[in-house]
């Protein structure tokens, strides 16, 4: 009777053993899941914060590349967008073109009416460039009333009527303010890069800026195009400043 009642307090012993380790186990199981489910929800506000701050960081890049006065892009979208897109156009030997514009007598227009009224001209001005723009079309605050466009998808007999379109568009323009009341007119100086050309964006600039000189020397209001067959002459075409 001693042993049978000694091996049932064992199997008992065995079994309450057994029980208080599953609840252990069951315990660590739920205290483990526990945490999982913290760490995931944890992991997941990271990620929407992660996110966020991507959003908030790549706004503020984009707002670093736009000039605060006329909305256009500047100098730093040249530098970080532009620069590659212009040798991708170089590698894949496709032709595009650039546009240097500036407003005839800015520097007049300042002193006679204020900076105000040079402002609003500007963003007149390149309001209505924007709306005229093709999609391909870029345009960059240079510097002061200076602006480029570039034109990305541009074969050769395009580059004449496209910067037509936009020295028209001019023409539509007005400021009508209490104390600015004028018209303007705005100078061009235009390269084209042809689809066999090795030059640099540096070059592009360089030769559309010596066609903008020579639009002005012309006497403003006009297009004169850089001839690329007579690298450093006074050579280009320009427009009927009728018109």
């Amino acid at each position: 009777m001693m042993s049978e009642k000694k091996g049932v307090q064992d199997v008992v012993s065995i079994t309450g053993n057994s029980s208080r380790v599953s609840r252990g186990l069951s315990e660590v199981k739920n205290a483990t899941q526990m945490i999982i489910t913290n760490l995931q929800k944890k992991v997941a506000e990271l990620e929407k914060q992660n996110e966020k701050l991507q959003n908030e960081l790549e706004q503020t890049a984009k707002h670093a590349m736009i000039d605060h006065l006329t909305g256009c892009y500047n100098h730093l979208f040249v530098e970080r967008i532009m620069k590659q897109r212009v040798f991708e156009k170089k590698r894949n030997k496709e032709s595009w073109g650039l546009i240097i514009f500036d407003i005839d007598h800015f520097k007049a227009i300042n002193d006679a009416y204020g900076h105000p009224c040079g402002d609003q001209v500007l963003v007149n001005v390149t309001q209505m460039f924007r709306e005229v723009a093709r999609q391909s079309d870029y345009i960059v605050r240079h510097g002061g009333d200076e602006f480029l466009i570039f034109m990305l998808n541009l074969g050769e007999e395009d580059v004449k009527p496209l910067a037509q379109r936009y020295k028209n568009s001019i023409s539509a323009v007005q400021t009508d303010q209490a104390d600015c009341k004028l018209s303007v007119t705005v100078s061009f100086g235009v390269c084209f890069v042809p689809s066999d050309s090795s030059m640099e964006l540096d070059l592009v600039i360089k030769y559309a800026d010596e066609a903008l000189y020579r639009a002005k020397s012309a006497g403003r209001n006009c297009i004169c195009f850089h001839d690329r067959r007579k690298v450093g002459e006074r050579s280009g075409f320009f427009d009927d400043r009728r018109k």
